[in-house]
């Protein structure tokens, strides 16, 4: 995320204190530049829709990175 983030010329600035692990934090991102944000500063896994991992080149990133799919319509995949 860094190296992506260095490329891009991302310049990320934090407001306030980073949370004490372990900790979920849920987002509504606004555009696909907030995560690389936030894997910045916040090690861990993403969660995502399942077909996310179906879209090209973000897909591939989202496999890639070990991001959890989850289809939003089968309860089993909550657990």
């Amino acid at each position: 995320a860094r190296r992506l983030a260095r490329a891009m010329d991302l310049r990320i600035r934090l407001d306030g204190a980073l949370p004490e692990e372990p900790v979920a934090i849920v987002a509504n991102h606004l555009s696909y530049l907030d995560i690389v944000a936030l894997w910045c500063v916040l090690p861990g896994a993403f969660v995502a829709r399942a077909d996310v991992a179906r879209w090209p080149l973000v897909g591939l990133a989202s496999r890639l990175v070990g991001t959890i799919s989850i289809d939003r319509a089968r309860r089993r995949d909550l657990l």
